[in-house]
């Protein structure tokens, strides 16, 4: 039996060393005690040097497990599976290299997921600009936020409210270890953008309760750059399973009685961008994305005025 409270999976790739000790700050600051934390971090196809200096940082810690992975894959996936692989405790958070953790989050949002006996805790999010000029993600909800938290399942879950804007995003929530096991829940590689969606859609459908926090921002994400989502100089190749991989998180999602309608407007929306910003996607690739994507684009309904969506 793990000594460690909660097991915490980030996947490293190049990130510039002063941003990554954000997130280093973040969880040596956690309320819950560093040393209650088993921190994996997977150093993904990385240089030699990178390697070293964060062995060099990290490695003096019996409680954080460092493993290196050269693969041909480019996605946070398959170092997150390797992080599940490795998990000793009974709870898994995923704080990514450029983000970090508010201090309270994973005590509170622990304490939460044991109480209500469910198998996946998810909390709110807060955005933080490398530049004023990137791209701000709207971290919008609509849940009730005069609650301290709310416990749904499949029975009693408002899909309209419940999946809609960033719902699928792994880093906002802890899960319950035997979720993944019993199911053989894994990250497809495949898909370069959106894998949390797709592993998401399978983990919502198969939970028994799911705590919601409507009042704790529990993680703030930062809009680097750099990163994967913000890039534009993208490759044929890539812009094509791009759009497979959206339409897989489609079909999962559809298949499992998931209402999507909101997350098929923003990932048909990016779709759209891709094609007419990507420095490569020529008139074959936008052909080629209507011949995968349109079929959901036809199944699309209008969305409601909400405060996430004003008239």
């Amino acid at each position: 039996m793990s000594s460690y409270k909660i097991s915490v999976i980030t996947p490293l790739h190049n990130v510039k060393l002063n941003i990554f000790n954000h997130c280093y700050e973040s969880m040596k600051a956690q309320t819950i005690g560093f040393e209650n934390i088993e921190w994996i971090v997977v150093i993904h196809n990385s240089s030699e040097e990178y390697e070293k200096s964060i062995y060099s940082l990290l490695g003096g810690y019996s409680n954080v497990k460092l493993h290196t992975l050269h693969d041909n894959y480019y996605s946070p996936s398959s170092p997150r599976n390797l992080g599940l692989d490795l998990v000793s405790t009974d709870f898994i958070g995923f704080l990514d290299a450029d983000d970090k953790y508010t201090p309270q989050c994973l005590e509170v949002a622990l304490s939460n997921i044991i109480e209500t006996d469910s198998d996946i805790c998810v909390f709110r999010r807060e955005v933080e600009l490398e530049t004023k000029s990137d791209l701000i993600l709207n971290e919008i909800v609509l849940w009730d936020q005069t609650q301290e938290r709310i416990v749904v399942n499949k029975d009693n879950w408002d899909s309209e409210k419940l999946f809609t804007n960033i719902w699928g995003m792994i880093t906002s929530k802890i899960y319950r270890k035997t979720l993944f096991d019993k199911y053989n829940l894994r990250f497809n590689h495949e898909i370069s953008i959106g894998e949390d969606f797709a592993l998401n859609a399978y983990a919502y459908s198969y939970a028994r309760n799911i705590c919601l926090l409507p009042q704790l921002i529990g993680y703030v994400y930062f809009v680097n750059k750099a990163s994967l989502a913000q890039n534009m100089n993208i490759s044929k190749e890539r812009l094509i399973k791009y759009a497979k991989g959206f339409k897989t998180i489609f079909d999962i999602g559809l298949s499992n009685g998931l209402n999507l309608n909101d997350t098929m407007h923003h990932l048909l929306t990016h779709s759209v961008l891709l094609t007419l910003y990507g420095k490569e996607a020529d008139e074959s690739i936008k052909i080629k994305f209507r011949e995968i994507l349109e079929p959901y684009v036809r199944m699309l309904k209008p969305l409601k005025y909400t405060k996430l969506y004003p008239k």
